[in-house]
């Protein structure tokens, strides 16, 4: 018989797991309080009452698992003999009013953080988001109806009143660093307030599972200063830039040739289609969700990542995308890349 004291005997297998994999699994689970995508670092108001509800649900938890806990152990190291708690207290205090009490004042707190985000306002900067498979359209019609397709611009220290509406299914816009979750819901409008209290570049995500691509159905916010702001609307303003090359020069002539002014707009030329992203400014909105997307980055160059882009464009099946023309390909897919990229 092992005649080693209890306190110098080694621990168990079991327990030096359990001692190795707690700190792990704590260092993982801290890894989600910080990134792109991460609701635990707000930039704005309605994101920093989403971040204090967590936080309080989360010690909330806390304390209720120790309590819980700490009646088991107590349970556990109860003498036989001693008498228990009366069960009635116990069902009507522990199962009844404690759980009505907690999660009324969690509602009523959870309900006064979220309401405002949600309330349309009239006056102060009104912009459009249109959300289709796979992809969304934001537009400024207090400033020409401009169009961005992907990238949603905003003014830093601004409320920004956003009106929500699909074209076919629901989907769910979500900032996590400035606000909450909104459905977009078809033949219906919904609204949302953001205020990004810093500059930067915030990813957002469809957050409804909408179809085969929905993971791909990302966008960026441009928070910026009003003075870059304004540059930025007078600039999305002016009309496409001519092709300065002879390469873009023949792609916008395959442009024009492949017919694909029938979904796409370019402002200042003969292509007028409304069912597609707007490309008179492509090239800096490309550019920018290359940056800051993984999935628009590819690991390819510049000019091969603009022609891939558009290749990939053309592979959905036909019960994604109806396509009435045929991709382009080879030299003339280089020709169309380069006079886009010239799209500032």
């Amino acid at each position: 018989m092992d005649q080693t004291p209890a306190r110098l005997r080694a621990p168990s297998p079991r327990i030096a797991r359990g001692a190795c994999i707690g700190p792990v699994l704590a260092a993982l689970a801290l890894t989600g309080c910080k990134g792109t995508q991460s609701a635990l670092q707000p930039a704005g108001p309605q994101a920093e009452a989403a971040a204090s509800l967590w936080w309080l649900m989360l010690w909330g938890a806390v304390a209720v698992l120790g309590l819980v806990m700490l009646l088991a152990l107590l349970a556990a190291r109860l003498p036989r003999h001693e008498r228990p708690a009366p069960r009635l207290l116990l069902i009507v205090g522990g199962g009844v009013a404690l759980p009505i009490v907690s999660l009324s004042a969690l509602q009523i707190y959870g309900h006064s953080l979220g309401a405002p985000s949600v309330e349309a306002r009239a006056a102060g900067l009104q912009i459009r988001v249109s959300a289709q498979s796979f992809w969304w359209r934001f537009s400024y019609p207090q400033h020409g109806g401009l169009h961005s397709a992907g990238v949603l611009h905003l003014p830093v220290g601004e409320t920004v009143d956003l009106t929500l509406a699909s074209g076919d299914v629901i989907h769910s816009f979500w900032v996590p660093r400035l606000a909450g979750k909104r459905d977009l819901i078809p033949g219906r409008a919904t609204h949302i307030q953001l205020r990004a209290d810093q500059a930067g570049v915030f990813r957002g995500q469809c957050a409804e599972f909408c179809g085969a691509e929905h993971a791909r159905m990302s966008f960026v916010v441009v928070a910026q200063p009003r003075t870059e702001f304004d540059a930025w609307l007078q600039a999305q303003a002016r009309p496409a830039a001519e092709p300065t090359t002879a390469l873009a020069r023949r792609g916008r002539r395959a442009f024009e040739q492949a017919g694909c002014g029938a979904c796409h707009r370019i402002r200042g030329t003969g292509a007028w289609g409304s069912a597609g992203p707007d490309l008179t400014h492509v090239a800096s909105r490309w550019r920018l969700r290359r940056a800051h997307t993984p999935e628009a980055a590819g690991g390819l160059g510049a000019a091969e990542g603009m022609a891939d882009w558009i290749r990939r464009a053309h592979q959905a099946p036909d019960w994604l995308a109806e396509e009435t023309v045929a991709p382009a390909s080879g030299q003339r897919l280089r020709a169309i890349a380069s006079y886009l990229q010239g799209l500032e």
